[in-house]
Order: structure tokens, then sequence, then C-alpha cells
């Protein structure tokens, strides 16, 4: 025997002696859940948007910061966000634990944007390379990621990914260390700081969007060096000092 359930014109569930069959239909938790992924999904193109105005007066082939922040506070607020919606599709809370779960879930996720927003600030690169830092004579060398973006005598073909300061001066290795082999020592005597900017399309995919770049005339040649914004002002710190009495 089997018996059919019909509801407005179609059948919604068929039972028979071993088996039942029942037509699914979205239950309002999963409703709410499927827009709050929709919202989601807004937001963070929205999010993605907003940057880009933020970055609307740079340069047409400026590599912008990247937007992982934002996507890492949407999948946070997913996280305590979807369970919400879906114990609570009319969004409103039933108990005094729903309404901390809210409260502490919306603070959590307004500090991980605030944090996404100040991540992602477009920020104009700043070194006084006037102010020179003395290398420590007696520490032991300090390896540094950067890399120099045109082939020289002292970075043939690209092969530097450190640069390494210490008693010895600067000088580009394709190690990070210990130990200077390989290392082709920087005539720091000859290169001068134009600027330090942002990466650019043209400086290549190596060169992270973290990551500044220094302008340096090499004897009349242009010549670029990338690095994190900090170790970046180390090292040109450091070519400063040496140029100078005290930090030859």
């Amino acid at each position: 025997m089997v018996s059919l359930t019909v509801w407005r014109g179609e059948v919604r569930e068929v039972v028979g002696e071993e088996h039942v069959w029942r037509e699914h239909f979205p239950a309002a938790g999963e409703i709410a859940v499927v827009a709050a992924l929709c919202v989601l999904a807004a937001g963070m193109s929205g999010a993605v948007v907003v940057q880009r105005r933020r970055g609307r007066r740079l340069p047409v082939d400026e590599v912008l910061p990247s937007s992982a922040p934002f996507a890492a506070a949407a999948v946070g607020t997913a996280v305590w966000a979807l369970p919400y919606c879906y114990q609570h599709p009319t969004l409103v809370p039933d108990t005094p634990g729903d309404v901390v779960w809210a409260g502490l879930g919306s603070l959590a996720s307004l500090a991980v944007i605030v944090q996404a927003w100040r991540a992602t600030r477009v920020r104009t690169p700043g070194l006084d390379p006037a102010t020179p830092i003395g290398t420590p004579q007696d520490d032991e060398a300090v390896f540094l990621p950067a890399r120099f973006l045109d082939d020289t005598d002292y970075n043939p073909n690209g092969f530097g990914t450190h640069i390494v300061l210490g008693a010895d001066g600067p000088a580009v290795t394709p190690h990070p260390g210990p130990g200077r082999f390989a290392a082709r020592p920087i005539p720091v005597e000859r290169l001068v700081v134009r600027t330090v900017r942002r990466p650019r399309g043209g400086d290549g995919d190596i060169v992270p969007r973290s990551w500044n770049v220094a302008e340096l005339d090499d004897g009349g040649r242009r010549i670029r060096l990338a690095a994190a914004p900090a170790d970046l002002s180390r090292i040109l710190r450091t070519f400063t000092a040496a140029e100078t009495p005290d930090g030859s």
C-alpha cells in the first residue's frame, strides 16, 4: 500500500511499506542563513569597491593593498552570525544568552572590520635617509629579505633574495644566512636614494603588496630595491650611514 500526500496540486509525500519520501521544504532558518551569506558577499564586494575608491588618486599601475583583511572579517562574522541566523530567523533574541551572543558577535565583527580598514589603508611611504643609523660593528650579521629588481654587477640575473648588514658592510646574498657565502658587496658610495614608493604593476609579481620600492641612482642608472617598509628603511639608512665619515 502506498500513501500519497498532495498539496497545491503537487505530490509532497510518498509513504510505502518500507520507504518514505518527502519533498524538502526550506526551513526559515535555512532561508535566513542564505540571506546572511548574500549580505556578507555583498559586504565583501562593497569593501573592495570602497578600497579602490580610496586609491583612486594613486598612479594607474600602483598595486593596492590586499583585500584579504576584509575577507577575514567576513569569515569571522560568518562564524557567529550564520548559527545565530539559523536559530533565530527573525533575528530577535529569545533569551539573555542570545542577547549576549548577538552583542558580543557584533562587537567582535566591528573590531575586525575597523582593523581591516586600517590594514588596507593606502600608506604613502615615508623615509628620511638624511637621518643615518650606524651599523653595529661587533654584532652578528643581519639578513633582511629584499630584492634588487634590476640586474647589476652586484645582483646579476636577479640572484639576490636578501641583503646582509653587518661589520663587513651591506651585501646581496641568495640566501637568508648564516654566513656570507656567495655574497656580493653593494657599492653604497655610488648609490643615491631618489624616492620611496608603493609597488606598481611594472615591478613584477615577486614584490609583495605590503613591501615598498626604493628608486636609487646607481651612477646615472635607475635601479629599484624592494623590501618590507621597516627593512627597507633600515637598509637605506645603512646605505646613508656608510656614505658618511662616521658610518664608513
